[in-house]
């Protein structure tokens, strides 16, 4: 049990610190790293959530959607969902190099949503938020 609230900690702590080094990344126009490390601070804050709650350990990519659908049904509220799968878009971003800024500057306002709505439901399993 003790193991598994370190590893919640843990990604919670890299969950916060990818979303503050987005936005460094963001000041210096680097975009796609900008995307790819929003989505890393949303996976991070899911994966927080599930090992908490449920005591899964989420690891692939089906498993965060799949996980992120279901607390979207579960707490009626679709537009948790289409956030997580918003921020995927960055994600590939990193890779496929397509996106410009204003994609980026809407990118960080969803996963700002996306991660305040994660840090409410984690306070409501009176989860710690770092």
């Amino acid at each position: 049990m003790k193991e598994q609230e370190e590893q919640v900690k843990n990604f919670l702590l890299h969950s916060e610190q990818y979303f503050n080094n987005a936005q460094d990344a963001f000041q210096k126009q680097e975009y796609a790293k900008t995307g790819e490390l929003l989505w890393g601070s949303a996976s991070l804050m899911v994966k927080a959530y599930a090992l908490a709650v449920t005591n899964i350990l989420l690891e692939h990519h089906d498993e965060l959607f799949n996980y992120v659908g279901q607390l979207a049904r579960e707490f009626s509220d679709q537009d948790l969902y289409n956030s997580f799968v918003a921020l995927d878009a960055g994600h590939k971003n990193f890779y496929n190099l397509d996106k410009d800024e204003q994609f980026i500057i809407s990118e960080i306002e969803i996963a700002q949503g996306f991660l305040g709505k994660m840090s409410k439901l984690l306070k409501t399993k009176n989860i710690p938020i770092n």
